[in-house]
């Protein structure tokens, strides 16, 4: 029944009918009226109230007066061809090229000297400042020289600043990116000391073999399975597999090949365009796995903060590991070192804490990791600490400010390439992370396929002057962006203290503890370690991004950084599997008096209409859920197809048993009698089990209970049959589409299944709120000829208006207030032919 779908809004207080034009009516549709009855001394927005008078729309009687556009199908090769013509060579589209690809050419002519250098220069300065003790600090994280540290605070910034879209990310070591380093050239190490044990061809003894010096003449060496000095002074000689200074250069050139890996699958990605690879690692994801990689950071530093000899680790349980060796070692306690480190996190706890509380007086962070590196070494070089206690230090540095350009060695690639993939992928998706929150902060936007392009070839150039990967760090960027650093000049000025540091201050620092620097790494955790508080939120607002924080964190603590962010990755993914998987489905009620439909689960005031069931899907059909979708779609209808059948066949067969027995003990009564003792089967009131027949034959007591059950179950079977397709009951079960994204074949085939089975017991399928894409897809699938066009409604309530079952009323009764009495504030009104010239009043009053 195709009607006219009228909603008109009016004053309670309107009684008295007013006439109005066709002309009126038009210019009323979707006119705003203000309620009067809202609270007007409320602090709420006032309700407004709409009219629109429109048809019942179904799909075919919507397509008929509105053509859908066809699309044009487009094959690969075309889509090819018309990418390459636009391709062209002139002027204005290489340099527009250019400009894309290497940023600094569009904003730096365009820079404001005046107003945005001085905010530049003191921002950079003071980001410089940070970056010596990050840059010392994080490479030991790495487990090389610090001089290497330095080098990768200074050479990325540079290249950054050419090719990168954010202006205040400090890109440079991180404390993550560094440990990940750190236990991926370990790997490569372990397989160099394995080789040379097995055919060494020199070895020497030294005197110790720690990874970092204990004396001005004590070269670099192992740090697996070595030990410091005791605070009695040296150690036995042990034999070497290194010649003096050189694991530490070979150390720093594998992290140059590792740096080159990661720069070279950063620009493959960028070129790939596959910055939106980011998507997958979700906030929850991100930060579980920085909190537990903060642990494994906080874990390497208690060989330095303790000067207690610990073999790292790296893989499989490589924390528990760690803290078992480091609490076998625990007598040997450098007691020196330990006072050293303790009183250096003293007095940086202190001092950050109350910048914290005092953080809206103080403009700027104090830097007091810088302060406390000049004490430490000003300390250690006076009282001479590592000839009188055997304090592990820095030792020597080279005197020249840089090493020569080199090309890294690519023996260890095969080695590398899983850990470079990772790594890679950790450091954009925190840099470019980084870069959308202070682009969103300064308002401006940045490329994350440019952001990839920035990245990589900043490790890729930094890689030739042995350089580590390097990434962006949260506490550089905020300071430079408090600063008031506004362009990437500020990220080139901020190398400048390091130069100085480079070229005037080496031999300063040879003397600075490693605990000192172990120090600043621990107390720089504080931020990570503080995101143990995410649970708390994460748990009240949903309890899987919970679960999916709380195992990243906890495989990243026992199965190592790698293995631990491909589990938070497949964690992820699996969560949303599993939630498309069992979606939630549902009832929806009629809100009385208006055209909004609610899930009865949530809203007390929706209201069930007789005759039908409103069962809407809040995912998309697909392979892993179409199964569960039909069986809740079943169950909670409660009109389950098989088991109506099944419980059909079941009383059909007690029937027919009951008049087969029936029958054969009445053919052995007229046997006996010789005369017929009932003519037919059916029941007449003459004829009823108690009563005489016309031959004054009575029907025997057995033969009348045995033809009682015949008739009882006739009788229910017919009643069950009844109920099942009673349009009272349910009649009709309309599909809410309006949540469906998408469906596929197998969701395709079982909306086929569910129509047929509800078709055996003449209930019908309607469908509402059908996307174009799904409409296609209907139409394509050959779909639409099993239900019919006029099956698809454009909303639900156009979907309910037309097959509600008005040959019972229903629209009318108390049951269903789709029509209410006059003076509500909301009615619907659905006529078969209304006359153009119908009065608004008879619209507005008019019951079915």
């Amino acid at each position: 029944m195709h009607g006219l779908f009228t909603a008109v809004i009016i004053p309670d207080a309107m009684e008295n009918h007013t006439e109005i034009t066709e002309k009126d009516r038009t210019m009323a549709a979707f006119e705003e009226i203000t309620d009067v009855d809202a609270d007007l001394h409320s602090g709420l927005r006032r309700r407004r109230d709409v009219v629109v008078s429109r048809p019942a729309y179904t799909e075919q009687s919507f397509q008929e007066q509105h053509t859908e556009n066809i699309k044009e199908q487009v094959t690969l090769l075309t889509r090819l061809r018309r990418k390459a013509g636009k391709c062209s060579c002139t002027p204005s589209t290489v340099k527009k090229f250019f400009f894309s690809v290497i940023p600094i050419l569009s904003w730096l002519p365009k820079y404001e000297i005046k107003s945005t250098l001085p905010r530049d220069l003191i921002s950079g300065f003071t980001v410089g400042i940070f970056r010596i003790p990050h840059g010392m600090a994080h490479a030991i994280l790495a487990d090389v020289s610090p001089i290497y540290g330095l080098y990768t605070s200074f050479f990325p910034p540079l290249v950054y600043s050419i090719f990168g879209t954010s202006r205040q990310l400090s890109i440079g070591t991180f404390a993550v990116v560094s440990i990940m380093s750190g236990q991926a050239i370990d790997k490569v190490m372990e397989v160099i000391r394995q080789d040379r044990s097995e055919a060494p061809t020199k070895t020497i003894t030294i005197p110790s073999v720690s990874s970092y010096t204990v004396g001005s003449e004590a070269a670099f060496n192992s740090s697996i399975g070595g030990d410091f000095p005791s605070s009695g002074g040296g150690v036995e000689g042990s034999t070497a597999l290194f010649a003096s200074g050189e694991e530490a250069l070979l150390r720093a050139q594998i992290g140059a090949l590792l740096a080159l890996m990661v720069g070279v699958i950063q620009v493959s990605m960028s070129i790939l365009r596959l910055g939106f690879v980011t998507c997958y690692l979700a906030d929850p994801l991100v930060r579980g796995f920085t909190t537990g990689a903060a642990f494994h950071v906080f874990t390497s530093q208690f060989n330095k903060l303790f000067g207690v000899p610990v073999p790292r680790h790296s893989g499989i349980l490589s924390l528990p590991k760690t803290y078992r060796d480091f609490f076998q070692n625990i007598h040997l306690t450098n007691v020196s070192a330990m006072i050293n480190s303790m009183l250096g996190i003293f007095f940086l706890v202190i001092v950050k804490e109350l910048q914290d509380k005092f953080k809206d007086k103080i403009k700027f962070p104090l830097p007091i990791e810088l302060a406390v590196i000049i004490a430490s070494t000003a300390a250690s070089y006076a009282g001479d600490f590592t000839s009188q206690f055997g304090m592990p230090i820095v030792g020597e540095i080279s005197s020249s400010a840089f090493s020569a350009p080199s090309i890294p060695p690519f023996g260890y690639m095969s080695i590398l390439i899983a850990d470079a993939f990772v790594i890679a992928i950790v450091a954009f998706s925190v840099s470019v992370s980084l870069s959308v929150i202070f682009a969103k902060r300064n308002k401006y936007e940045v490329s994350a396929n440019q952001e990839l392009l920035g990245y990589g070839t900043s490790n890729i150039f930094s890689s030739f002057f042995l350089c580590y990967p390097c990434s962006g760090s949260l506490s550089r960027s905020l300071l430079q962006d408090l600063g008031g650093g506004k362009t990437q000049i500020a990220g080139i000025v901020s190398v400048f203290p390091i130069l100085l540091v480079l070229f005037l201050l080496t031999q300063f620092f040879q003397s600075l503890p490693v605990g000192c620097l172990a120090a600043i790494v621990v107390v720089a955790l504080r931020g990570m370690f503080r995101q143990v508080k995410d649970l708390r939120d994460l748990w009240k607002f949903s309890k899987v991004d919970c679960m999916l924080w709380l195992v990243t964190c906890l495989a990243v603590i026992l199965l190592g950084v790698d293995i631990g962010l491909g589990v938070g990755v497949a964690v992820a993914i699996f969560s949303v599997i599993l939630r498309t998987q069992r979606p939630k489905c549902g009832i929806m009620g009629h809100i009385p008096n208006t055209d909004i439909y609610r899930d009865l689960s949530y809203y007390r005031a929706a209201e069930e209409l007789p005759g039908l069931k409103i069962f809407r899907v809040n995912a998309p059909i697909y392979f892993a859920n179409a199964e569960y979708i039909k069986e809740s779609m079943y169950s909670i209808t409660g009109v389950h197809p098989q088991k109506i059948l099944q419980e059909r066949a079941k009383k059909e067969k007690e029937l027919a048993k009951a008049q087969v027995k029936y029958t054969k003990t009445s053919s052995v009564e007229e046997i006996q009698n010789g005369e017929i003792a009932i003519e037919s089967h059916e029941m007449q009131p003459e004829t009823h089990p108690g009563h005489n027949n016309g031959n004054n034959h009575e029907i025997t007591t057995a033969n009348a209970e045995l033809l009682e059950a015949g008739t009882s179950s006739s009788r229910s079977m017919d009643e069950s049959s009844e109920e099942e397709v009673d349009p009272t009951l349910v009649k009709t079960i309309i599909l809410d589409f309006g949540a469906v994204s998408f469906v596929d074949a197998m969701g395709l085939s079982t909306l086929k299944v569910i129509v047929a089975d509800y078709e055996k017991v003449q209930v019908d399928i309607i469908m509402a709120n059908c996307r174009g894409p799904i409409r296609a897809l209907l139409f394509k699938s050959g779909f639409l000829d099993l239900i019919g066009l006029d099956k698809i409604y454009i909303t639900l309530h156009d979907a309910v208006l037309q097959n509600v079952d008005n040959e019972h009323h229903l629209l009318a009764s108390p049951a269903c207030r789709l029509v209410s009495d006059p003076g509500a504030v909301v009615k619907y009104h659905l006529a078969a032919n209304e006359e153009p010239d119908r009065q608004l009043a008879e619209t507005i009053d008019a019951n079915i």
